[in-house]
């Protein structure tokens, strides 16, 4: 396993987090750091899929290829008044 080298500021912070009791150790909050950044990473993707869907159904639009948007079969729940499914 590496050894981790921390800048001063993030050495006191890290510190000030245990001291706090958010972390019993160091490679706790380096642990959480790397699932923070995992998470960031699959919200980042899952935007960009998103973006790429938003994008292609203007392109639809714009060629007449549309739809008719349904609220209902984008949102099953409202059929049954938002109790969960």
């Amino acid at each position: 396993m590496p050894n981790i080298s921390l800048t001063e500021p993030l050495e006191h912070y890290v510190d000030s987090q245990i001291k706090a009791g958010r972390f019993a150790n160091l490679s706790e909050a380096m642990r959480a750091g790397i699932w923070s950044l995992m998470k960031e990473d699959e919200r980042a993707a899952r935007l960009r899929a998103l973006r790429s869907e938003f994008e292609e159904a203007v392109a639809q639009a714009d060629r007449g290829e549309a739809r008719p948007f349904s609220m209902e079969e984008f949102e099953p729940r409202l059929k049954s008044g938002f109790h969960e499914t």
